[in-house]
């Protein structure tokens, strides 16, 4: 068509869920952690149901105008979807170190707690995928800013677009908490509860392509 495949919501939303699922398979096959697996089809299922509402919905507004293919928009798309994958595996990761976390501290002997790596395991998944997202999306941000100024010009008008903002905000966010994750007082829980934070960030800027951006939105 000339344009880049993923051009609307259900596009995007299914390569998010087969991105995420591509991921916890890879460190099944490499580490046999089947609950990355197990943790990550509940996500993936959402993403795929809010992609097909989305795709159900009336349409309305004005179309987005969509602009031609080219190498740097398949690499702004695919470093920007990267990151939303990388910060979803580490939104599953801390959710898996709370929960075990929890059981442990209850002394209980529930099953799950055989199938969770070591929290010292998970907390090193949860900040290496942390790290992977924001070289990703630092990287993603870069390539579209540039390919921004070379096709829409120097004017204001699309450096205020919603999703900029948000998305300059998540990728500072995810950079607070990886750095603080280093420190004592900060590492464990307290990680792993700002990562649940983080990702609705990631998923606030992500359905920021759907409703609000003029020339990020899908439909």
């Amino acid at each position: 068509t000339g344009h880049f495949p993923i051009t609307g919501a259900l596009e995007a939303y299914l390569f998010l869920s087969t991105l995420l699922i591509a991921l916890a398979l890879a460190l099944d096959w490499l580490k046999r952690w089947t609950i990355l697996v197990v943790a990550t089809l509940p996500l993936a299922v959402i993403t795929t149901l809010l992609a097909l509402a989305l795709k159900l919905a009336p349409e309305g507004g004005s179309s987005p105008a969509l602009g031609a293919a080219s190498l740097w928009t398949a690499l702004h798309v695919f470093t920007a979807v990267g990151s939303y994958g990388a910060f979803a595996l580490a939104f599953i990761s801390s959710v898996l170190y709370l929960v075990a976390q929890r059981q442990l501290k209850e002394h209980t002997t529930q099953s799950v707690l055989g199938l969770i790596p070591q929290l010292e395991t998970v907390s090193r998944i949860l900040r290496r995928s942390i790290a992977a997202g924001i070289a990703l999306l630092a990287g993603g941000l870069i390539v579209g800013y540039l390919q921004a100024r070379q096709v829409l010009g120097k004017g204001p008008e699309w450096r205020n677009d919603p999703k900029i903002y948000l998305t300059t905000i998540t990728l500072l966010a995810y950079i607070a908490i990886l750095v603080l994750s280093g420190r004592p007082s900060f590492k464990g829980r307290r990680t792993a509860l700002a990562s649940v934070l983080g990702f609705l960030l990631v998923m606030t800027t992500f359905w920021a392509s759907v409703f609000w951006s003029d020339f990020h939105r899908f439909r």
